[in-house]
This record gives C-alpha cells, structure tokens and sequence, in this order.
C-alpha cells in the first residue's frame, strides 16, 4: 500500500480531507501537532492489506474525479473537496460512506489522543534476537511460527524438553511500554495492518489482530476465562475431540494461570465497570467480575501490569537459550526429507530454516494462509468464526470515566453462551472515535468523557466464513457471513444492554451505529427501530477461531486432537486457528491450556520415539 503515498490522487487530497475531518471533530489539534496527525493517517492507510489497497485507490481516483466537477460551483479547491466529502459522507453507495469514514476514523483517533508526552510515541525499546545472512539455512529440532500465546506455550514446553527451538515472529520483538495501551503509537507498532483489517460479509466485520512478539497478548484486555464446560463437550461430540472432558484441562490452566498471574482486581473496580454490575443487580440478572493476567504495580495500565508473554514465557525461553528471530515472515512450508523447510523473509534477505518438527502459531487467518499457500489444505480456513460485536456510548449523570482507566472487569452472563456484555476501553480518543455516528455530539466528548463510557454485546456467532489465499497477494482474503440469527441476537443483547445500562443511571445512550438516533431514559423505544439495518454497517470482532479446527473427525478437522496434522507428519497447530469453533468468552485461557496439552504429549511421544 506504500505505492499509495506517491499517487498525485492521494497526495493532492489527503492533508485537506484530514483537516475537513479535523474542523467536523469539533477539535483542533495543536498547530505543532497537525503535521503529526497528517502523518499518522497517511501511514495508516499506506499500512491497509494489499488485498484491499486496489479498490481503496479506485475509490480514491473516483473521490478525485467527483471533486474536480465539484470545482464550477465552488470558490477553490478546498470548498470543492469539502462538497465532495459531505456528497459522499451520507452516499447510498457503501463503498463511498466507508471511504470518508476512513478517513474521519483515522484523524479522530489521533486528534483526540493526549499529547501529553506519556501518551505520546515513546522510544522503542526492541530486544535483540538473532541474526542471519542472505540465503542461509539453519537447522533445529522444532521451529515455532508465531509467538502469541500458543505459539509462545509450545516454544516453552519444547525447549524444557531438550529439542533446539527456533521462534519466527513476523513482527518486532518490542517491550510492553514501548507505547501507551490502546494508542494510536500502538496501533503503528504492534497491529497487524495498523489495525485496518476487516473481514468482507454483510455486514463487513472490522478485526485485530497482532503482529508483535507476543501476539495477541500484547495488545488485549487482558481478561480471562476458562472455557465453557458446554463448549467442551459440543467439541467433542461435533468434532471427535478428545481429552478435554471434564477436569482434563484444571491441571493446564492452572500451570498458565499460574505462570500469568491471573488473579482479581485489588482494590475497587472503575465506576464503569461498577455500573454494570449495578445495573445487572438491580435486575436481577447473573453479573460477575472476570479475573486478568496482571500483576499489581503502582505504574502499570489499568491497576497493575498485563503479564503477556514479553513479560513472562518468552523471556524465559530465550533466557534457556532458544532462539528468537523477529521480523521474520514466514511464506511456505514444505517436505525436506523426512523434516521440513521454512522458507521466510528477514529484512528483505531470503531465509531457510530446516526442522525435524514444525509448529504453526501464527493466529487463526495466518496459519491458514501459510498452509493454503504451502499447499496443504484439509479442512483449512473454511469454518472460520468470531464473536459478532456491537458497541454503545452511555452518558451518565456523573462520572465514571478517569484517566488510564483501562478495560473494565465486570461482564454479564445472564444470556451466556449466546450473549455477552461488558464494558470496552473507554479513552477519551475510544469514545470519540465511537461517536462518529453522532457528529453533532463529537464536540461535546472534550467536556463530558469523564460521564461516559462504551459498552458491548457479543455473540457466539451461527455464522462462518473462509480465508481465502490469493496467489498475487501478501494479505488473504477474510470473508465471514453472519446468520439472519446472528443479527436477531445482537438486536436482543443490544435491547438488554440499553436496559441494564439505563437501570445503572445511564441517562443517554448512543449506539455505534450508522444513522441511529440517541436512546433516553425517558422515552421507550424498539431496537430494531433504533439500530436500523445492521447488515449496512460494519460490526467488530477481537476473537477469530476454527481455521484448523482439531478432533479426531476427519471429515471437519485438520489436525488431531493433539494437534498433530491429519496426513502430515510431524506438524502442528498451537494456535486460535485450533479452537474448533468460537468459545462465548475471551479465549487466551482456551488457547494456552490446550497448547500446553498439546505440546506436553507432542514432546513426550517425541522422546519415546513414538511421534
């Protein structure tokens, strides 16, 4: 998407597009600042997936087109665009609306982000990790693609084992205050596409996905959950998978919860996240405060500081001298003798490693794009799910939103497994950028955020979808269709988190919908009146699953129970990708205990020579 910078159609209107969405934010950033808010947004958008980076440039051809026939009937260029911009902003076109939202999404993030040095880029402090020379080849007993949780919990339990591991990381391997949580900075640093990746459907459902050493746990809210004993046993009867009935997994969570501190708030939890549990109470309706991976400290986010694997697995592991190369992408996979090679990109130098054993760990959509472009492709990206999302600002009467507040701890399960609710993070540049379907409101979150806060539905979704691998292209293709039931649920959560957050005291509501209208606490109201058509806006999802589902059915998995490959000889999955559908809650616990499973028997039949 770096070709984008140099196109006279970009280059002519993006400052001017940036400064239409900066006078309509109701906020102007510092003169010293604009420059850097321009620069933000153009490298955002030089960051978005090639896949979509040609229709972005037809969009913005035809934009440039439609502003230069704006021109007899305005004084300069300037007017024109601002026409243009207005046109195209309520266009029955989607396309069209989804490209100056874009833009708007970008500068307001940025615009109303503390320029207070704290919040500001801080210096980044990137770890050492090997080195290697153009062409060479290097020789191990595992190689571990990707370093999320998964991917970290093999490398580990591997290495402890004796085997000589190598980690390939496609990202950089960078301290946790590198940057602010939640940042624009972070969003630069440590999202995969700068954040802008966005699964095609109707609706268009907007994902994260992390692209650090760390993986997802870096940049996550660092709740966890067990997973569901209803959500076992569907696994095992629908997909044949084997040994996580009943207590089987109480020993691996409580080795992971151990090693991350899991562990609940100390002290009192945020006046947001005690309006919900206030709120559910008043109703009736089963509430509970979720445990975190922290550890108590006086300087950390969020009361305490997110124990994610840079801060305890892998650090260990390259303390008991495994290898960790970052900036490292890996793009095929293949047979070498009676191992395999992996062919991979490190700072534009062409890399062989070859391995007795290979582990694939780098998320949900990525694996599955390594394997279909590798040419292994049993049951692979064609059952991939997510947690549907949809968000609310309330505006209470009082305040509940502080500075470096975090992610709230509370969530309703009276609805569980179908619906969750909960409360999101709610920075002052969160909550602006939730309100950019209320315009005439965003001037108003400069004075009032401190009474605000963003609330979610979440649903285990009936819907699926596929990543698809295109030969041309770096990035895949991420489609997910949601069910007609799917919508139907997110309009009930969505009429049951209203009415918990209006018995909590919340006094306006504002759904993070196009075209939705503010919901009082005075007046009644229907939510499928008041959210519209769902399917013509654009949902959320942190959560992706089931890309390589594992279980002894042959016929829907792709791996065994264990993880190991169907038809494949020593290979595996460790990652998101593995989880056969989506879990109802947040899913690191999942992921980590059944990788610790894994790799433990994995490793054991190793040494017996049994694997």
């Amino acid at each position: 998407m770096i070709f984008l910078k140099n196109r006279h159609v970009v280059g002519e209107t993006l400052p001017e597009l940036v400064d239409l969405a900066l006078a309509s934010s109701g906020r102007k950033a510092p003169d010293h600042n604009r420059t850097e808010v321009h620069a933000f947004v153009t490298e955002q958008i030089e960051s978005i997936p090639d896949i979509l980076s040609l229709p972005l440039l037809a969009l913005w051809s035809v934009f440039y087109a439609y502003s230069l026939c704006c021109i007899p009937g305005c004084n300069d260029w300037y007017e024109a665009l601002k026409k243009a911009r207005s046109a195209w902003k309520e266009c029955a076109f989607g396309p069209f609306r989804d490209f100056i939202r874009l833009i708007d999404s970008l500068t307001i993030l940025r615009t109303f982000e503390d320029w207070e040095p704290s919040a500001s880029v801080k210096t980044v402090t990137r770890i050492p990790s090997a080195s290697l020379h153009r062409g060479s080849s290097k020789r191990f007993d595992v190689v571990i693609v990707g370093s999320g949780p998964g991917g970290s919990v093999a490398a580990q339990i591997w290495r402890e084992a004796g085997a000589h591991v190598a980690v390939l990381e496609e990202g950089q391997y960078l301290d946790l205050d590198s940057c602010s949580a939640f940042s624009g900075s972070e969003m630069r640093q440590k999202y995969r596409s700068g954040g802008l990746t966005v699964a095609v459907g109707n609706p268009k459902i907007a994902y994260a996905e992390g692209r650090c050493a760390g993986g997802g746990s870096e940049i996550n809210s660092g709740l966890y959950h067990r997973t569901p004993a209803g959500v076992l046993e569907s696994w095992g009867e629908q997909f044949g998978l084997e040994g996580v009935e009943g207590k089987a997994l109480d020993p691996h969570f409580d080795a992971c919860e151990k090693a991350l501190s899991v562990s609940y708030l100390e002290g009192k939890a945020p006046e947001a996240s005690l309006r919900l549990e206030r709120g559910a109470k008043a109703l009736g309706w089963l509430v509970q405060e979720v445990p975190r991976w922290f550890k108590p400290d006086a300087t950390g986010y969020g009361g305490g500081r997110r124990q994610s694997m840079t801060q305890t697995i892998l650090p260990q592991f390259i303390a008991s001298d495994g290898c960790f190369f970052d900036q490292t992408r890996v793009s095929r996979i293949s047979r070498h003798g009676s191992g395999w090679r992996v062919g991979a990109r490190r700072d534009s130098r062409i890399v062989n490693f070859e391995a007795e054993r290979v582990v694939l760990a780098g998320g949900a959509i990525r694996t599955a794009q390594l394997l279909l472009k590798s040419g292994i492709g049993r049951n692979v990206g064609r059952s991939f799910e997510v947690h549907p999302t949809l968000k609310v600002v309330a505006l209470f009467d009082e305040e509940v939103n502080t500075p470096g507040m975090g992610v709230p701890v509370h969530q309703i399960k009276q609805f569980a497994p179908r619906i969750t609710m909960g409360c999101s993070i709610s920075s002052k540049q969160h909550l602006a950028l939730a309100m950019i379907d209320h315009p005439e409101q965003l001037p108003t979150v400069e004075s009032t955020w401190r009474r605000m806060a963003i609330y979610y539905v979440m649903v285990t979704p009936y819907g699926s979808g596929k990543i698809i691998a295109l030969p041309a292209f770096n990035d895949p293709l991420v489609a997910f269709n949601a069910a007609q039931k799917d919508i139907e649920n997110l309009e009930f959560g969505f009429s049951k988190l209203c009415e918990v957050l209006f018995a909590a005291g919340a006094v306006k509501l504002y759904p993070c919908v196009r075209n939705a209208k503010a919901l009082s606490n005075q007046e009644p109201f229907n939510a499928r009146d008041a959210l519209g058509s769902l399917r013509q806006n654009t949902l959320m999802t942190i959560h992706l699953f089931g890309t390589c589902p594992i279980g002894e059915n042959v016929s829907r998995c792709t791996a065994d129970s264990f993880g190991c490959f169907h038809g494949e000889k020593n290979l595996f999955v460790s990652d998101s990708s593995m989880l056969p559908t989506a879990t109802g809650v947040n899913p690191q616990g999942t992921i980590m205990a059944i990788a610790r499973r894994n790799a433990l028997f994995q490793s054991s039949r190793a040494r017996h020579g049994t694997l």
